[in-house]
């Protein structure tokens, strides 16, 4: 049984708390693997960024040294996970299913952990794994055209800033030499979930001081994917306007390839500056004499 693990320890095997977190770990890698083969590279990346964030959680907030599960638990547990290792093989393309599997693992692996009535210390892990139905669920009923709307009123702000020549018609920009229609990927969506999920894993992870202040870091990071969105929907307007042969690969490179997720990765690299600047002037503070 799992909880006899420290008597293995004593004998030069694992113990019980290291084989659970080579488990935990060979899950995430599990759910990562089968995000790549089966999943598209947005919710690929979605997968490794909140299996990461939740063993890192897992570790720090709550270091095992002995597993104390329940003997219902034990076997809740491992029906749990093995029934993910079941149902993933069947997954051969994106299903809403994907994204609750990872809940399910780490609902388990809790329970091999410490019994039902003692999983509140892992409430913050389960809950950074959770985001992953929360954001195929935001982005499905998300408000797509409005966003849109919004995305190519603010792509039209940007141009004339540039003092360059635009003209728009509803989600619809022109410019000399072509035009682009804001609709489906381009609205921000995805990068806008993608933000905010982020910024609830370090409310959960590295919460700051004061509750206002996660609260406005939320507030920000949509709006950040809001901006380095519009930016996007320029270049791709200005690729559509120019005259290079090769511009079809661009656009589509920058529209729904891996060019796509650069923007994301700008977004998220500007909020985490701005995250761990302001949270390491509120410790410089609270360490001044």
């Amino acid at each position: 049984m799992i909880g006899k693990g420290l008597a293995m320890g004593r004998i030069g095997l694992p113990s019980g708390p290291e084989l659970w977190r080579l488990l935990a770990l060979l899950l995430a890698l599990h759910g990562m693997v089968l995000g790549f083969v089966t999943q598209g590279i947005e919710t690929f990346l979605n997968v490794f960024i909140v299996w990461c964030s939740a063993l890192v959680v897992l570790e720090g907030s709550f270091p095992l040294r002995r597993l104390q599960p329940s003997r219902l638990g034990c076997l809740a547990g491992l029906i749990l996970i093995s029934w993910v290792l079941w149902r993933s093989h069947l997954i051969i393309s994106a299903e809403m299913i994907f994204n609750v599997l990872p809940v399910v693992s780490g609902l388990g692996l809790t329970l091999l952990a410490r019994p039902w009535w003692g999983l509140g210390r892992f409430v913050p892990a389960l809950l950074i794994l959770a985001l992953l139905p929360l954001i195929r669920g935001m982005i499905v009923v998300g408000p797509v055209a409005k966003l849109s709307l919004i995305t190519a009123g603010l792509t039209q702000v940007l141009f004339m800033a540039c003092g360059l020549p635009v003209q728009r018609f509803g989600i619809e920009l022109s410019i000399p030499g072509g035009r682009i229609e804001v609709g489906g990927p381009c609205s921000g969506i995805s990068m806008l979930v993608q933000l905010l999920s982020i910024a609830i894993i370090f409310m959960i992870a590295f919460p700051m001081r004061y509750r206002w202040q996660n609260a406005l870091m939320i507030l920000l990071a949509p709006l950040l994917g809001f901006v380095i969105n519009g930016v996007r929907i320029a270049l791709l307007a200005l690729i559509v306007s120019s005259e290079y042969e090769g511009k079809r690969w661009w656009f589509d490179f920058f529209h729904v390839e891996l060019g796509a997720q650069i923007f994301s990765a700008v977004a998220m690299l500007i909020f985490v500056f701005l995250y761990t600047k302001w949270q390491g002037r509120q410790v410089a503070r609270l360490l001044e004499p």
